[in-house]
C-alpha cells in the first residue's frame, strides 16, 4: 500500500514563553534601584530573583504561560503596603507596579 501526494504532518501548536516586567517606585513616583524582586509559583522549580535597575525596572523572561505566579519585593530602605502580587500569566505581562509606602 503506497500513499503519495502532498501531506502535512500533524504538529502541535507551541506556546512561546512569556516575559514579566514591572517597576518599583518611591511614594513620589521615582524609581528605586536594587530592590530584590522574587518570582515564585507556576512551573518554577525554584524561586527566581531580579534586582530593580537604577530607574526601578525589573524583568523576568522565559516564563511558562498558563500558570499563576507570585511576585514579591523586598528592600532594606523602603516598605510596601502590598509587597506581593499574584498574577495569572497567559502571555507577556507588563507594567506591574510596586509603590513604597514608607522609607527608612
Amino acid at each position: 500500500n503506497v500513499n503519495s501526494g502532498f501531506w502535512t504532518p500533524l504538529f502541535s501548536p507551541t506556546v512561546a514563553n512569556a516575559t514579566i516586567t514591572g517597576r518599583v517606585l518611591r511614594n513620589d513616583g521615582l524609581g528605586i534601584r536594587n530592590v530584590v524582586v522574587t518570582l515564585a509559583g507556576g512551573s518554577l522549580t525554584s524561586t527566581r530573583i531580579a534586582l530593580s535597575s537604577s530607574l526601578g525596572y525589573f524583568s523576568f523572561d522565559q516564563i511558562e504561560p498558563g500558570q499563576i505566579y507570585q511576585i514579591t519585593v523586598t528592600s532594606k530602605h523602603y516598605g510596601f503596603a502590598e509587597p506581593s502580587q499574584t498574577i495569572s500569566v497567559f502571555g507577556d505581562f507588563a507594567n506591574i507596579v510596586f509603590q513604597s509606602s514608607w522609607q527608612n
